[in-house]
């Protein structure tokens, strides 16, 4: 809408109410469109997890040779890190082996690992705990010989301590003698 011609107070306030309608209008519009394209992105990215989900839960059963072991597969899916890590390997190796029938051997070496890798992880935090233990124990050994040595240390000050103030008493004594001493010889003059 042109600007009015007639500058009248009205005039101008009907246009400016417009324009800001108009603008309103607008910007509701292009929050409309932003939330539109979220929400289209949101479902963009959904997609391949509900193809993988969909994949998955079309997988037939395991071929004979990975039966065996498809209760390490599941102990392995409910223990933490590494080892859920290399469940959810085996997982989509076996999916992906389901449709493909050259990747059967690889599904079986990766389920073979994460076997392996559900047997090694109880050693492996076993022997972190030895090394912790062996580590916890050689530092209260060295706190027990720093004690020790600070212990020694204080009573060879205290020992040193007594000396010197016996030292000081001993010096004290002899000074008084030989003040007496002296008085008596000065005494025993007076008298000759």
């Amino acid at each position: 809408m042109n600007t009015p011609k007639e500058q009248t107070p009205a005039a101008v306030e009907a246009y400016q109410q417009q324009q800001q309608q108009q603008n309103r209008q607008q910007h509701h519009e292009q929050q409309k469109h932003e939330q539109q394209k979220q929400q289209q992105q949101k479902q963009q990215q959904k997609q391949p997890q509900q193809k993988q989900q969909k994949l998955l839960q079309q997988t037939p059963p395991l071929p004979w040779f990975l039966q065996s072991s498809a209760g390490a597969t599941e102990k392995a899916a409910a223990a933490p890190t590494a080892v859920t890590t290399a469940a959810t390997t085996t997982a989509i190796a076996t999916a992906t082996a389901a449709t493909n029938p050259a990747a059967e051997a690889r599904a079986a070496a990766a389920l073979i690992a994460a076997t392996a890798a559900a047997r090694a992880e109880p050693a492996a935090k076993a022997a972190a705990a030895t090394a912790a233990a062996t580590a916890t124990a050689a530092a209260t050994a060295a706190a027990a010989t720093a004690a020790a040595t600070a212990a020694t240390a204080a009573t060879a000050a205290a020992t040193a301590t007594a000396a010197t103030a016996t030292a000081a008493e001993s010096l004290r004594i002899l000074i008084v003698l030989q003040y007496v001493h002296i008085k008596r010889q000065d005494q025993i003059l007076k008298l000759l």
